[in-house]
């Protein structure tokens, strides 16, 4: 994300968002894609499809190794009351 902003100026996350936008996608399907890696850009507590997004895509980062991608922010989790629910998730996702 960031060599993405820092090279073309955006993300893939916004630009994604942007199309959906063209394409009437409904708003929380659009946001979820917009705010997967920074689910709390513009709000404390976002639309319950973006946090599974965010998180989804946290496991699989972390699941694929992948130096590049995003890790999950325990700090986030908490903010939102999630974790208990979190470290269960996280679990079932190892196994």
């Amino acid at each position: 994300v960031e060599a993405e902003e820092k090279v073309f100026g955006t993300n893939h996350a916004e630009v994604a968002a942007s199309l959906m936008g063209l394409w009437s996608i409904p708003f929380k399907i659009l946001s979820s894609v917009a705010y997967h890696h920074n689910p709390t850009g513009t709000m404390r507590k976002p639309p319950t499809s973006a946090m599974a997004l965010y998180i989804a895509d946290g496991f699989e980062n972390a699941k694929s190794k992948n130096s590049f991608g995003q890790k999950v922010d325990e700090n986030i989790i908490e903010d939102w009351g999630l974790t208990d629910q979190f470290k269960g998730w996280a679990e079932e996702f190892t196994n």
